[in-house]
This record gives C-alpha cells, sequence and structure tokens, in this order.
C-alpha cells in the first residue's frame, strides 16, 4: 500500500482528498464497488460524488459543489462553508 493510502475499513481505502471552491472532499476506492466514492467533509448538508476513474470522480467532485451551490441559489437558501473556512473567517 503506498504511503498516501490508508485503509478505513476492509473494502475501502483512503485514497487523497480534492479541493474545490474552497470545499474539501475525500476520496476513497471502493473494491466492493470497484469505483471512487467521497463526501464535501465540514457540512451538515451532504454533497455525495463517485467516478469509475480518478477524472470521474474529480469531474463528479466539481459537478457535485457545483450543484449544490445552484440548489441553494435556486431555493434563496446561503450555501453552508465549510467549517474550516467558517472558523478562518
Amino acid at each position: 500500500m503506498s504511503r498516501a493510502a490508508r485503509s478505513t475499513d476492509v473494502s475501502q481505502i483512503e485514497v487523497g482528498r480534492l479541493h474545490y471552491k474552497g470545499y474539501e472532499g475525500t476520496a476513497v476506492f471502493d473494491e466492493e464497488d470497484d469505483c471512487f466514492a467521497g463526501t464535501v467533509q465540514g457540512l451538515s448538508d451532504v454533497i455525495h460524488y463517485e467516478g469509475r476513474s480518478v477524472d470521474e470522480l474529480k469531474e463528479s467532485f466539481r459537478a457535485s459543489v457545483d450543484d449544490y451551490l445552484e440548489w441553494c441559489r435556486q431555493r434563496g437558501k446561503q450555501p453552508q462553508l465549510p467549517s474550516a473556512a467558517t472558523e478562518a473567517a
């Protein structure tokens, strides 16, 4: 197992973190589903994404953050900021 990868349970291996527009997401490989998946961290709202390749995972992460921001805009809701960003502000 590489230095960057660390096992989170028997079937998932954390492979890194993704960053986009101030949001940070997990990146894990799920051996059972044979795909990458993740969630944005530091929010009570849930933003999930997945992909069959690293490129698909990155694209899905960015699209999911953009979809969340658009969903909030359409409803007049203030998007949640990641907790680290609100603590630094």
